[in-house]
């Protein structure tokens, strides 16, 4: 095939292509690409580069069919009989160029994958198919050497296959709701061995990003210290059994909603809002997520950082709710520091915390005499159990706290009235450190819940 570029004027005859052509438009000023120089055959172009400093129109609906690139200048369909087509599978790969719509449509093919390899912010455009048409695969990243831009997304998307994000990227503030659905998976990568300028990418999810599908997903992110903010998310897989697992790094989010699927961190650590004052108190939205439950939580370690500023309305919450459970059973921890006097005793540290569904194993200091009551004794413990520490120092023997543990589907028990929660300092592998009793044996406030069990 040949390689077109036009720049003005047109044929007295039209040439006979003897394959397909790869057409580069450069024009100066405002013009028609002319039909001889593109004429109406839907295989005719195979891949079309506008590269031009003035607007390029066409010369009515034509076809791309392997690749669209905006390198710069403007593409814009100015009549309704200007309709771009898209070919299935086709690539579109944006540096600095843009497709507009001032009359004209485009038929979006597909299974197309895009490149969004920007050297300066962007906002996304005709472009971009809409959710409608799923995307395959979806790229950002950088033409040069430059730091760090942000393409902003202003349409709602699904991405079939994988998402990689190698440079900033925003969803604005609504209005507009903008939706975008991953069902494949998402990997976060500082490309700094390519672009020595580049840095960890920036993502302003400040509208939720979907986890969907009906496979089970991974999203692998730098090593970093702080971890990679992803922004706002929502786990909504097509069944309680799909799970979105952290590769890579530990992760911080905005807040997470959760409705259907699990969040595996493995040794990593999932960091979440800490509860923020102003919210319903103690309810699930000021926790840094919501929906929780049975369909949807995390399996493994869940932080929050918690600030004491000296004053309760500038403070963390008093209460954290950290949603962890087995995937099967929801068990979350909850930990409480009541103010004394008007003043937060909220520490100012990190707390993690994970649910293990195993044995913790050892028996040193078992029994503990009279730890549910006189003449009643703490003998054994379940087969699973609640792992919680905090960094960077511990929570000093004066800060006193209420902790509450959700048991769910636990049934192992006389008398709900006669459990007790026994802990052991060190590592979860330290079984010779002695048990002890959680607090004051008379301290307790047991409920059954028919909905999260004990």
């Amino acid at each position: 095939g040949a390689l077109v570029t036009y720049q003005d004027g047109k044929f007295d005859v039209a040439p006979v292509y003897g394959a397909g052509i790869d057409l580069t438009v450069v024009n100066t000023a405002v013009r028609t690409i002319d039909a001889t120089v593109w004429p109406n055959t839907a295989t005719l172009v195979k891949t079309l580069n506008i590269n031009n400093t003035a607007a390029a129109n066409l010369p009515g609906g034509r076809q791309v069919n392997t690749q669209l690139t905006l390198t710069a200048g403007n593409l814009n369909l100015a009549a309704a009989a200007q309709v771009l087509t898209l070919a299935n599978n086709l690539t579109v790969r944006v540096v600095a160029g843009t497709l507009t719509l001032a009359g004209g449509s485009v038929v979006y093919g597909t299974g197309m994958n895009y490149i969004y390899a920007v050297n300066a912010a962007y906002n996304t455009g005709a472009e971009l198919t809409p959710a409608a048409t799923p995307i395959n695969d979806l790229t950002f990243t950088r033409t040069n050497n430059v730091v760090n831009a942000a393409t902003t997304i202003n349409k709602s998307i699904t991405v079939n296959g994988k998402l990689t994000i190698r440079n900033d990227v925003t969803i604005p503030v609504a209005p507009p709701t903008i939706v975008v659905t991953v069902n494949g998976n998402v990997e976060i990568i500082n490309e700094v061995g390519t672009f020595s300028n580049a840095g960890i990418p920036v993502t302003n999810f400040n509208q939720s990003m979907v986890f969907g599908g009906s496979n089970n997903a991974t999203i692998t992110v730098p090593a970093s210290t702080p971890p990679v903010n992803i922004g706002a998310i929502t786990i909504n897989k097509s069944d309680n059994t799909k799970t979105v697992t952290v590769v890579g790094g530990n992760l911080a989010t905005g807040t997470i909603t959760f409705v259907m699927g699990d969040i595996v961190t493995g040794n990593n650590i999932l960091f979440i809002p800490a509860p923020t004052t102003g919210a319903v108190a103690g309810g699930a939205t000021s926790q840094g997520f919501t929906g929780a439950g049975a369909n949807s939580m995390v399996i493994g370690n869940v932080g929050k950082t918690l600030v004491n500023t000296g004053a309760i309305g500038t403070s963390t919450e008093a209460r954290s709710v950290f949603p962890v459970g087995t995937g099967v059973v929801y068990r979350p921890v909850a930990v409480n520091f009541n103010p004394a006097f008007g003043v937060p005793t909220t520490p100012n540290m990190t707390i993690i915390a994970t649910h293990k569904d195993e044995n913790p194993g050892g028996v040193q200091a078992l029994p503990i005499k009279d730890g549910v009551a006189p003449g009643i004794d703490v003998s054994r413990y379940p087969n699973f159990y609640w792992y919680i520490y905090t960094t960077p120092g511990s929570i000093g023997p004066t800060t006193q706290f209420d902790l509450e543990l959700t048991a769910g589907n636990f049934t192992d028990y006389d008398s709900p009235s006669n459990v007790r929660i026994i802990r052991r300092h060190g590592a979860v592998g330290d079984i010779n450190n002695d048990w002890l009793l959680q607090g004051s044996n008379n301290a307790y406030d047991n409920e059954v819940n028919s909905v999260t069990g004990f």
